[in-house]
């Protein structure tokens, strides 16, 4: 799971092995959640772990002794970007399969807003510039993006 929100409070600790790790409050306009940080993500993200600090974490939620928690995958800071006036795909026929463009249709069905779509539909003979029609449109949220990557691949969304 991902989520974002601000850093309210932070500690840091020893692990028994003496490694660096900090248990951190991230708070959203939903609520708070505690975020356990051990050494490898700490190592990697150290300099953003601040008490007011704006982030996004990745993360897998832990039930244990009756307390849930977050355990930190990855964490960086929250970056705001400019709205999309289009998405972008790009596709390799070459690889793909008959079906793909039927199966990212029902896709672009699934999340209906106002983003037209344009693909960069890579051929073996050169890259060909397609773009939806208006029924296919759609709201670019980060479920649309995440299902779009599992169809197409990481290297899809331009």
């Amino acid at each position: 799971m991902t989520v974002a929100g601000i850093v309210s409070a932070l500690k840091q600790l020893t692990t028994k092995k003496g490694d660096p790790m900090v248990f951190m409050r991230l708070d959203d306009v939903l609520g708070s959640a505690e975020v356990v940080v051990f050494n490898s993500v700490y190592a990697a993200s150290r300099e953003l772990l601040l008490t007011d600090a704006v982030l996004v974490v990745k993360a897998r939620v832990d039930h244990k002794e009756g307390e849930t928690k977050l355990i930190a995958l990855e964490v960086t800071a929250f970056e705001a970007t400019p709205e999309r006036r289009e998405v972008r795909l790009k596709i390799d026929t070459r690889v793909a399969s008959r079906t793909l463009i039927r199966e990212l249709a029902g896709v672009l069905r699934d999340f209906p807003g106002e983003q037209r779509v344009v693909a960069d539909l890579i051929k073996s003979d050169g890259t060909v510039v397609y773009e939806f029609g208006p029924d296919f449109r759609v709201k670019p949220e980060p479920d649309f993006f995440a299902e779009v990557k599992a169809l197409l691949g990481e290297a899809a969304i331009a």
